[in-house]
C-alpha cells in the first residue's frame, strides 16, 4: 500500500511540476505570438489546468496518506518531514484555490473578449506559476538533501 502511494506521489509530483514548468514557457513567449486571444484561450483551457490541479491534489492525498501509513501522524518529525508534509500541503492547496480562481478571470475576459485583461491575466499567471515552480524546487531540495 505504502509503495502505491509513494508512486503515485512521486509521479504525480513530475507530472505537476512538468506541466507548470511548460505553462510557464508558454506565458513566457506570450507576447511573441500575433494572435494572443489563441494562446490565451489554450490556456483557459479547462483540461490544461484541471490536469495541473489533479496531478497536485494526487500529491497532496498521496503524502497524507503516507504519513498515515508511516504513523508519523502527531510525532515529532525532521525539518525535511515537516517541510514536505506542512510547506508541500499548504503550497498545494495554494495552488489549487488560486488557479481555480485565476482561470474563471480568465476565462470571463475571453467571453467578454477583452483582450487587455487577459493579457494582464496573464501576466500575473506568469507570476504566479514561477512562484509555484519555484516553491515547489525549493520543497523537493530540502527534501532530497534531507535537512535535518
Amino acid at each position: 500500500m505504502y509503495a502505491g502511494m509513494y508512486f503515485t506521489h512521486i509521479i504525480g509530483l513530475a507530472v505537476w511540476f512538468g506541466a507548470l514548468v511548460v505553462v510557464l514557457l508558454l506565458l513566457r513567449t506570450y507576447k511573441a505570438y500575433t494572435d494572443q486571444g489563441q494562446v490565451a484561450t489554450a490556456l483557459a483551457n479547462k483540461t490544461v489546468w484541471s490536469t495541473l490541479q489533479v496531478a497536485a491534489f494526487a500529491v497532496l492525498l498521496s503524502g497524507i496518506g503516507m504519513i498515515i501509513q508511516a504513523g508519523l501522524l502527531g510525532q515529532k518529525k525532521p525539518l525535511w518531514l515537516k517541510l514536505m508534509e506542512e510547506g508541500g500541503g499548504l503550497i498545494i492547496l495554494l495552488f489549487i484555490i488560486f488557479v481555480t480562481l485565476w482561470t474563471r478571470k480568465l476565462r470571463n475576459a475571453l467571453k467578454q473578449g477583452d483582450a487587455t485583461r487577459y493579457t494582464q491575466i496573464s501576466k500575473r499567471f506568469f507570476g504566479l506559476s514561477l512562484a509555484f515552480v519555484v516553491a515547489i524546487a525549493a520543497v523537493v531540495l530540502v527534501v532530497s538533501l534531507r535537512l535535518a
